[in-house]
């Protein structure tokens, strides 16, 4: 498990027994660097933590998230069959209506929520539907999916947004603190956390893959409490993180 991401940011310590609950994460990648590292923890700490999880693979295959989880330390079969894990397989077949899957996870909040179970979604690569689906379908979707935490007051929402693939959709690129928000307004609307992933600055380096960006989103306020930034290095089975310029912070 990546205890690195434990602690992501001052107030924000998720491990399996401090997962979050009611929260609406937005992560944001590019070309260049890959924020998969982080669908994969977080699949892993809500699997861990004990959530009903409902997962929503587009970019990959299911066979390869359950041989990165084994390295994580969960077993996502066993998470299947013991119905702690649904999956929804978008990778090999097309997601047809998004009032179907809004459906779907609607049974599974309700089946959580009878269990007794916190209720997490994670969907690994929010551009595939983007390009399946109009931009307006696609929102009303998303805050369907933000609206649902509000009939338990615990379910999260976990999503993967590729800045740097739209050519010119939802693309409204603003800046707080010279940090590069997230392209598309909505997603800011709704987001209570953004994970910002880019390369380093500086250029490539091979033993530092980019650098994470941390925010916590002023709900309403359109604005960010104070972000934090660190470096990283994807590992087999870790994740390490350093401070800029910095040792580093935590490693497994």
């Amino acid at each position: 498990m990546a205890e690195a991401l434990y602690a992501l940011a001052e107030g924000l310590h998720w491990s399996p027994t401090t997962a979050p609950r009611g929260q609406f994460v937005v992560m944001q990648d590019r070309i260049e660097a890959s924020g998969a590292c982080l669908v994969h923890h977080f699949l892993a700490l809500f699997l861990k933590a004990g959530h009903r999880v409902c997962f929503l693979n587009l970019a990959n295959p299911i066979e390869h998230y359950a041989a990165v989880g084994r390295k994580l330390g969960v077993n996502l079969t066993t998470c299947i069959d013991k119905r702690t894990l649904r999956v929804i397989d978008g990778f090999r077949s097309d997601v047809q209506s998004l009032s179907d899957l809004l459906a779907l996870l609607h049974q599974q909040l309700d089946e959580a929520a009878a269990a007794g179970a916190p209720f997490s979604i994670v969907i690994d690569d929010l551009n595939t539907l983007q390009w399946q689906f109009d931009r307006q379908t696609l929102v009303r979707f998303l805050r369907t999916c933000r609206a649902l935490s509000g009939a338990t007051g615990e379910a999260n929402v976990v999503l993967l947004h590729h800045a740097d693939a739209e050519a010119g959709s939802i693309r409204t690129a603003t800046s707080i603190d010279g940090l590069t928000a997230l392209q598309s307004p909505q997603l800011m609307d709704m987001a209570t956390v953004a994970l910002r992933v880019a390369p380093l600055p500086s250029g490539y380096c091979k033993d530092v893959h980019g650098t994470l960006t941390v925010q916590q989103m002023c709900m309403g306020l359109n604005g960010v409490f104070d972000a934090s930034v660190s470096s990283f290095k994807v590992m087999e089975n870790t994740i390490k993180r350093f401070a800029a310029g910095g040792d580093a912070l935590r490693s497994l």
